[in-house]
This record gives structure tokens, sequence and C-alpha cells, in this order.
């Protein structure tokens, strides 16, 4: 059992991305989930600012494979709601969590950006997994 007072020395983080601007679908690095336990993997987005027409928007979803090279497929219910605002009217950054199960090795995350004229989110992703016991 992983305590939260422990969490240094029993779970995995790793940053898919890195506070950016956003502005094209975007394919994080491949991150090797082989030390992790394969369960209960967190997700967690923050959204900054948000710009640009027509409806600008980021989804972000998280892919699996067998292999760093192979073919990537969707994690089910592994994504989060799309966001179109940022905490600019509030003061603070919306964050976004998912939890999901993965059944492969290596994990990404694919970025999806929409909008009409220059759209553009700053946002950073990064998941959190628990290590596996030995």
């Amino acid at each position: 059992m992983t305590f939260f007072g422990d969490i240094k020395n029993q779970a995995l983080a790793y940053t898919l991305f890195t506070p950016q601007a956003l502005t094209q679908t975007t394919t994080s690095s491949v991150v090797d989930m082989g030390t992790a336990a394969g369960v209960g993997t967190t997700g967690l987005m923050t959204v900054g600012a948000v710009s640009g027409t027509g409806g600008p928007g980021l989804t972000v979803k998280f892919q699996e494979c067998d292999t760093t090279n192979g073919t990537f497929a969707d994690i089910t219910g592994a994504a989060f709601t799309q966001v179109t605002t940022s905490g600019a009217t509030t003061g603070v950054a919306p964050q976004l969590f998912t939890v999901f199960n993965r059944t492969k090795r290596y994990i990404q995350a694919v970025g999806t950006v929409v909008g009409t004229t220059s759209p553009s989110i700053t946002a950073s992703v990064v998941i959190l997994e628990q290590k596996k016991q030995l």
C-alpha cells in the first residue's frame, strides 16, 4: 500500500507535456512504464492561457503500445474533457484529473488543438503511478 507520506519512494511521475503553448495536434515522447504497477494511473493536466477565435480548445488522450515504435492505441477512459477556458477569470489554473488502467508497457499522450484562428492553449500533462511491488 502507498501512503502519501512515502510517495517519493513508492510512486513514479512522468511529464508528458512540459508547460507549453500547444497550437496544433502534438504527441508526447513515449514513456516506459515497465517499473510501474499498471493500475490506477493518474493523469493531471494543468491549463494556463487559452487564446484564439472560433472556439479554441484542447483535448488530451493517452495511448499505449507493447513497443516504443509500434502502433499506439487509445486507452479506454484515459482522456481529459476538452478544455476551452483558462484560469484568467478565476485566477486559478484549471487542473483536470483522470484515472485509468493500462495493459501495455509504453504510454504517450496526444493533445488535439481545435479552433479556427490561431488557437493556442498553454498546458502541462503529467502521469503518476505506483511502482511495482516485488
